[in-house]
């Protein structure tokens, strides 16, 4: 990911600010003290610095960087939110730090008095039909859909086949989007669910191992020597 040069130090990627809208304002330069961290299954982070004069000249971007903008990183394929400090001693540095787009966004989108499936609630609903955790041709009783109801400008993109048809009972209120999918929901479903930041994208993938005879979804550690199906014995075509 990273790219070194001659002397065997690390390059800076690209820095091209943008808007809300994502319409490029401009490439940062003189970013210095760049950190980053990249993690699986929660929010990418970086950090830096900018000064407004470099070389005596001033950073023609210097008043546009502010709390709220989009950072984006070609050579990570990565969008950030970025909030942004001034030193009260030297005005003339901006402290940058960045979290990944899509983790950023829906973690500020609150859940209000959702009941999905829950018998004094949803059930007596007179349209009421149950709700599996991907729907794709009745948006209405898809738990995705549902909880991404909020984030039109959010798509899903793949979902593992064997997690498309099962249901559970939620109950939420208070939570954000991202805290609900990535705890409670993950959690339940025993799902990893990964963020493409560059197309606000939601992609959904199965933990679990899978038996195609008998649809069973099992963790390794019930069949520790080898992928065997607890509940029918299968050994066959088990999706890892």
């Amino acid at each position: 990911m990273f790219k070194f040069d001659m002397n065997n130090k690390v390059e800076l990627p690209t820095f091209i600010l943008r808007n809300k809208s994502l319409h490029n304002l401009g490439s940062i330069k003189g970013v210095q003290s760049f950190n980053t961290t990249f993690n699986l299954n929660s929010c990418q982070e970086f950090s830096c610095e900018i000064y407004k004069f470099e070389n005596d000249v001033e950073n023609p971007l210097w008043d546009k960087i502010k709390d709220n903008k989009i950072i984006y990183i070609p050579e990570f394929n990565e969008q950030y939110e970025i909030g942004v400090s001034i030193d009260d001693e030297n005005a003339t540095k901006k402290t940058i730090t960045g979290k990944s787009l899509c983790e950023a966004e829906l973690s500020q989108r609150i859940l209000r008095d959702i009941e999905i499936n829950t018998t004094d609630a949803d059930v007596l609903r007179d349209d009421y039909q149950v709700s599996i955790f991907y729907n794709e041709t009745n948006h209405k009783y898809s738990i995705l859909h549902r909880i991404l109801d909020k984030v039109p400008h959010y798509k899903i993109g793949y979902v593992s086949p064997t997690l498309r048809g099962i249901s559970r009972i939620f109950s939420i209120d208070g939570t954000s989007i991202y805290d609900f999918m990535t705890g409670d929901l993950a959690d339940e479903f025993d799902c990893l669910f990964q963020f493409d930041s560059l197309s606000r994208t939601i992609n959904c993938y199965d933990l679990l191992n899978y038996c195609p005879e008998c649809k069973k979804r099992f963790d390794s550690s019930e069949s520790r020597y080898k992928l065997i199906c607890p509940k029918c014995g299968n050994t066959k075509n088990i999706i890892k």
